[in-house]
């Protein structure tokens, strides 16, 4: 793979162009209990765009477009404070708690490896197919996971057995499976709506063998526990935080007396799939191609597509 260094020629604040912004932005509580995780993403553009355009045309041109961006998404030109960011009186979506003391940092963590790997249309469907549910001949009786379900139970399932499970008996796996509830929420939110509006459902995982005795075949039983950690995550539970209740949006599928006996190793699979992360337009029209930064967290993957074929990239990172 090519290597690319990146030179920074200059540094520019760049201003909402209205002075008309609310200078507070409250914390949801669920924006007070996310983690402070950094997930950077990197836009590409075809030079061809801007054949005609100077060096300092193309850089006004995207100070101009991010400055309008900003109107909408002024929180971001703040500064974060305890519970808000000091950026009047901005609604919120989920009340902040008292007592809560709002983003708290992540230690940092060391010796990451990021990996990327690519998965083909071609390859997407055999792996659904794989996973896929059959309760009769027909082909209508068949019931094909999603994109995301099949490449989470199969990348889970290889990370159990890298970690070699077997030698750990007590050692039990989290598949945290972040859900976007912008549509869950009674009335539901804009699609653009800004701030952690997700819940977590968490699969719970022993060992294969347990997973052969409660479900009958491996490979389903992951799909199966994971589509029933996510169903949890309905307009009952998100009601449930809306009233102030503190475990509305963590769920829990497959915990027993022994979850939490043993060592508990952390999973968590993301995707930026169906975002429309390709019509960021800055002024140069649509992007080419949209990666992902350095992501400072561990034992993460992140699903994303390639707009110009049916690919998904799935970048993994292992601490």
């Amino acid at each position: 793979m090519m290597k690319m260094d990146v030179e920074v020629i200059s540094r520019d604040i760049i201003k909402p162009t209205s002075t008309s912004l609310p200078d507070h932005y409250k914390f949801s509580y669920i924006d007070q209990l996310s983690p402070s995780s950094y997930l950077p993403l990197i836009y590409y553009y075809t030079s061809s765009l801007d054949h005609k355009l100077s060096k300092n045309e193309i850089s006004n041109r995207l100070k101009s477009s991010l400055s309008q961006v900003l109107n909408r998404y002024y929180p971001l030109v703040g500064i974060v404070q305890k519970n808000f960011i000091d950026s009047k009186n901005g609604t919120t979506l989920i009340p902040p708690k008292d007592g809560v003391d709002g983003k708290s940092d992540l230690p940092p963590e060391k010796n990451i490896t990021l990996k990327r790997f690519v998965f083909t249309d071609s390859k997407l469907s055999a792996l659904k197919a794989k996973y896929v549910v059959t309760s009769g001949s027909a082909e209508s009786s068949r019931t094909y996971p999603s994109r995301y379900k099949s490449l989470s139970s199969f990348i889970m399932r290889r990370f159990m057995a890298s970690t070699e499970i077997k030698k750990e008996p007590q050692r039990r796996y989290m598949l945290c499976s972040p859900v976007n509830i912008r549509k869950i929420i009674d009335p539901p939110l804009a699609d653009d709506s800004f701030g952690n509006i997700v819940g977590d459902p968490i699969s719970t995982v022993s060992s294969e063998n347990d997973i052969k005795v409660e479900e009958g075949n491996y490979d389903h039983g992951l799909v199966n526990k994971l589509t029933r950690a996510i169903s949890k995550i309905n307009k009952d539970c998100v009601k449930k935080v809306q009233d102030g209740k503190l475990d509305g949006l963590v769920v829990w599928e497959g915990v027993d007396e022994n979850t939490f006996k043993g060592e508990m190793v952390n999973f968590v699979c993301t995707s930026y799939c169906g975002f429309p992360i390709y019509e960021a337009d800055f002024g140069w029209g649509r992007p080419a191609w949209v990666s992902s930064g350095d992501i400072a967290c561990n034992n993460t993957t992140i699903f994303m597509e390639i707009l110009i074929f049916e690919f998904v990239i799935m970048m993994f990172t292992l601490l």
